[in-house]
């Protein structure tokens, strides 16, 4: 925007435009309508789109109250933002680039200033080019005209010096301003409520082959409440395959008799435009979600359809699995201590008398355990269940199973065995279960 004296609308709130076009700001310059020389006036943010004969279509700027924006920065603003840059980040961005300009700015003049006093002693000492000559003229001239405004800023050594360059926040002068971040988030979301309802247009043009139906409980507890009550239950979102929401609500409850409504406009939409109804609808409750969205959305059925018809198609018939074949005489279940005793004594012999590096038995031994179903911690261990012992006879597999449950101490042949220095015991975790037989 600009300011310009008493056409400037802040100093008189009830202030119109100077004709019915309006729209643009004070010092834009004139137009043309009809033959005739046309000026604007800006007012407010809705006025460019006043203009005539398209004018406002080519506005190059969002104007508030008092100023205005240039859209090339408002259209900076949305990526920026949606990246997690907050509006005081996007003021200090435009402080560095209007700063880095003013010192830009400042370091052109000193090179024009050295150019003028090198071109000026060059054409007092020197007069074999007419060309120096004239461009001394023009420079002088040009100090002359610098000198009749009230600058006392000189580019040749005649003039008696220059004024050092303002700061860059000096208001008579320079005048370098940078809005704050407040400022520029209420411009940008004054401009998107300008637009909203061209968004709200296109966002009907999206299509919804593919819905991700969600619904998030945490906003809605923060949203409204009434007595300490939540007012809603959920807030239930639906989006594309691009990720774009086509579907936005809140729920009271759970009921899946709320989605009717806003699924009906949806259809709607999709109907208006010639769009393809959803193919495919994802939720966190299939189960539950998968009959009632069948029947709202009759594509929805049709595909899930097609798709079983495809994987019977392509079935292939396989027999079931042969039950598992059980050598009941490779596996020995003992429960009684002298039934234990005898058949372990009779296993720790023949390992004994294997050649050395062959005297291996395996070992594995379970326990009852206590977890807490909150943390899923392990709070307590049992003892010994079930000791497993294994071992190859005739290079066959065999394998004593012992129970011990009912026992307070370990049979004597187990002992024994254990205490056999001779022997290698392997199995995962065998530490463990070693230390468990204590």
């Amino acid at each position: 925007g600009s300011r310009s004296g008493s056409s400037d609308p802040s100093s008189d709130p009830s202030s119109g435009p100077s004709n019915s076009a309006g729209g643009f700001p004070s010092g834009c310059g004139p137009g043309v309508h009809n033959g005739e020389p046309l000026h604007l006036h800006g007012v407010g943010a809705n006025h460019p789109a006043a203009a005539p004969d398209g004018y406002g279509s080519y506005f190059p700027a969002f104007l508030t109250y008092r100023a205005g924006v240039d859209l090339k920065l408002v259209d900076l603003m949305r990526p920026q933002f949606d990246k997690g840059v907050r509006p005081g980040g996007f003021s200090k961005m435009l402080l560095e680039l209007h700063t880095k300009k003013h010192t830009n700015d400042y370091l052109k003049r000193e090179h024009l200033l050295a150019r003028d006093r090198q071109s000026a002693s060059l054409g007092s000492s020197s007069s074999s080019s007419s060309s120096t000559v004239l461009k001394r003229e023009h420079l002088l001239a040009r100090d002359r005209q610098s000198a009749s405004l009230g600058s006392s800023s000189s580019s040749s050594s005649s003039s008696g010096g220059c004024e050092m360059y303002s700061a860059f926040g000096d208001k008579s002068k320079y005048a370098g301003l940078v809005p704050t971040g407040n400022w520029l988030q209420s411009v940008y979301k004054k401009f998107a409520f300008s637009i909203e309802r061209h968004l709200e247009r296109e966002v009907k043009k999206r299509g919804a082959e593919r819905l991700n139906w969600d619904a998030s409980y945490k906003e809605a507890k923060h949203l409204a409440r009434y007595h300490g009550h939540n007012i809603f239950k959920a807030l239930i979102t639906a989006t594309n395959e691009q990720g774009e929401i086509r579907v936005q609500f809140h729920v009271v409850t759970d009921g899946q008799d709320q989605f009717q409504g806003p699924i009906d406009e949806l259809i709607n939409t999709l109907n208006a435009y010639g769009q393809v109804h959803p193919q495919l609808l994802g939720t966190d409750n299939p189960k539950g979600d998968s009959q009632f969205f069948k029947e709202k959305f009759q594509s929805l059925a049709d595909k899930q359809t097609a798709l079983d018809s495809l994987s019977a198609a392509h079935a292939v018939p396989t027999a079931p699995p042969p039950p598992p074949a059980v050598d009941c005489e490779s596996f020995y279940l003992l429960a009684k201590t002298e039934d234990i005793n005898r058949a372990v004594a009779a296993v720790h012999s023949y390992v004994h008398a294997l050649g050395e590096g062959e005297r291996v038995v395996a070992l594995d031994a379970e326990w009852d355990v206590t977890v807490n179903s909150r943390t899923g911690i392990v709070t307590s261990a049992g003892n010994v269940q079930l000791l497993q012992l294994g071992y190859f006879e005739a290079n066959k597999p065999k394998a004593l199973l012992l129970r011990l449950g009912s026992k307070k101490t370990l049979p004597l042949a187990i002992l024994a065995l254990f205490e056999d220095p001779t022997l290698t015991f392997i199995g995962r975790g065998v530490g463990g279960d070693l230390a468990k037989q204590a």
